[in-house]
């Protein structure tokens, strides 16, 4: 930025920068964006939290009179799935950096016998 330059009259050396953070209160997720000058810590109109909607689904396929279930879920650091076997819950595991997509393919391979569990 230009010396001088001021964004909503904060400081005279403006540097804007944004931040998110996610917040868990209970069962909920929220993600808490800052925007804020680095220098004087100015606060800017565009501060925002929005409640994050933890995307996901669970597949059922009943399989050689098992009833397998798989559970596929966002994570504030990529998704994951929870495996069971007639309720009982067997495994879960994290995908971090991966997308929601990943974790549905991973969920619908082991319900169709592609991929199986560690441990």
């Amino acid at each position: 930025m230009e010396k001088g330059f001021t964004i909503n009259a904060c400081c005279s050396r403006v540097n804007i920068i944004s931040e998110t953070q996610t917040i868990t209160l209970g069962e909920h997720l929220f993600l808490a964006t800052i925007v804020h000058c680095s220098y004087c810590g100015s606060i800017k109109a565009t501060t925002n939290i929005k409640e994050h909607k933890m995307a996901g689904d669970t597949i059922i396929v009943e399989k050689a009179g098992k009833t397998l279930k798989a559970e596929y879920f966002t994570t504030t650091n990529g998704c994951g799935c929870r495996f069971f076997i007639n309720e009982e819950f067997i495994q879960e595991e994290l995908y971090e950096g991966k997308s929601i997509a990943w974790a549905e393919s991973a969920a619908s391979n082991w319900l169709s016998g592609v991929k199986t569990l560690n441990g």
